[in-house]
C-alpha cells in the first residue's frame, strides 16, 4: 500500500519568459517529485522470481514528442499554452535491485511509460518524478493552469500498468505566466536645460550643479518584462572620454564637457551602460547632467549635445 500523501502538488516559478530564439527541446523550468529512499510501494512476491518496477503518465494533455535528457527519455505532452508541453522523466527506487537503479525506460506515449528489474522477496519501491516545462513550438504568451499533470504506479511482473490501488497523482499547485520573450516597450525622455554661466565663472577646475532629475519613464511595457539596460550614444569629448562633447549651437564653446550619471552617480558614459530593474526602480529612472571644465580656458557659446538613449530589455 502507498505511503502518504496520493496527490502531490507541483510548483514552478510564477513567471517563465522565453526568448525567441529558444530551440524546440529546451527546458524552461524543472520540478522534482521524489519518494525517497523510503519508497512509496511496499511490495511482497511471496518467494517468486519477478519484474517489478514503476511508470509515469500524463493526466493533462496529448503526446507531443521524446527528447533525451541526461540520458533518460523525457517524454513531453501539451499543456493548455501553445508551444509549452510538460516534459516527464523518471528514474526508479527498487530496494529488490540494489536502490536507486538505471533499467531502460519503455516510452509508451499516451500511456505509462515503465521501467522494471527482476527481483524477488519483501521489498520498497519508489520513484523520481523530474517535470518539465519544455518549448515545444512557437509559444503564445498566456497563463498555464493550474489542475493535473500526471500519474504514477507500480509495475507488477509483466502487468500492464492500469490505474487504481497504489496510484497516485501529482498536479500544478499554482498558475505560471508563460511569455515569449519578444514583446516591447516604449520610453519617454525629456531635454533637460544644465543652465547659463558665464565662461569667467570657469575658473580652472569647476564642477557646475546637478541639473534636476531628468525622467526617463517607461509609457508601456509586455508582460513580464524587468529588466532595461541602457546603452548611452554620443560623441565623446577629446579631452575627457568619460564625458559627452558639448556641440556649439551659436560660437564655438570649448573648454567644457557634458557629465551625465543616475541618481546614485553612477556615470553614464559614452558607449557605456546601466541597468534598470522596474521590481526594484519602478518605472521611472533618474539621470542628472552638468557642466564639466576640462581646460584651462573656456570660450563661450551655446550648447546643445545630443544624448541617444538605446533600450534592451528582457
Amino acid at each position: 500500500m502507498p505511503v502518504g500523501p496520493d496527490d502531490f502538488a507541483i510548483t514552478f516559478p510564477g513567471t517563465v519568459t522565453v526568448q525567441p530564439n529558444a530551440p524546440v527541446g529546451l527546458v524552461l523550468a524543472t520540478a522534482t517529485l521524489d519518494t525517497g529512499a523510503r519508497g512509496y510501494w511496499s511490495c511482497d512476491t511471496h518467494g517468486a522470481l519477478a519484474q517489478t518496477g514503476v511508470g509515469v503518465a500524463s493526466t493533462s494533455g496529448t503526446y507531443v514528442d521524446t527528447y533525451t535528457i541526461g540520458g533518460n527519455p523525457m517524454v513531453v505532452y501539451s499543456t493548455n499554452v501553445p508551444g509549452v508541453g510538460y516534459g516527464l522523466s523518471f528514474t526508479m527506487y527498487n530496494t529488490g535491485c540494489g536502490g536507486w537503479v538505471s533499467f531502460p525506460i519503455n516510452v509508451v506515449p499516451n500511456g505509462y511509460s515503465w521501467t522494471a528489474c527482476r527481483t524477488m522477496g519483501v521489498f520498497n519501491i519508489g520513484v523520481k518524478i523530474e517535470i518539465s516545462l519544455v518549448k515545444t513550438g512557437p509559444i503564445t504568451a498566456g497563463l498555464l493552469a493550474p489542475g493535473p499533470i500526471g500519474k504514477s504506479n507500480v509495475y507488477d511482473d509483466g502487468a500492464v500498468l492500469t490505474d487504481g490501488a497504489g496510484m497516485f497523482l501529482f498536479h500544478l499547485a499554482g498558475s505560471v505566466q508563460i511569455n515569449d520573450g519578444s514583446g516591447t516597450c516604449s520610453f519617454t525622455v525629456p531635454d533637460t536645460d544644465l543652465g547659463t554661466y558665464t565662461a569667467a565663472s570657469f575658473t580652472g577646475s569647476t564642477t557646475k550643479p546637478w541639473s534636476d532629475a531628468i525622467k526617463v519613464k517607461i509609457v508601456s511595457c509586455s508582460p513580464g518584462i524587468d529588466n532595461i539596460h541602457m546603452k548611452f550614444l554620443g560623441t565623446p569629448d577629446a579631452n575627457n572620454s568619460n564625458y559627452f562633447a558639448p556641440i556649439s549651437t551659436s560660437g564655438n564653446v570649448t573648454g567644457i564637457a557634458i557629465q551625465l550619471a543616475n541618481s546614485f552617480m553612477a556615470p553614464a558614459i559614452p558607449g557605456g551602460t546601466l541597468d534598470w530593474s522596474r521590481s526594484v526602480v519602478g518605472d521611472s529612472y533618474n539621470l542628472r547632467a552638468r557642466f564639466v571644465q576640462t581646460l584651462g580656458n573656456v570660450t563661450a557659446g551655446v550648447v546643445k549635445t545630443p544624448i541617444t538613449i538605446q533600450f534592451t530589455y528582457n
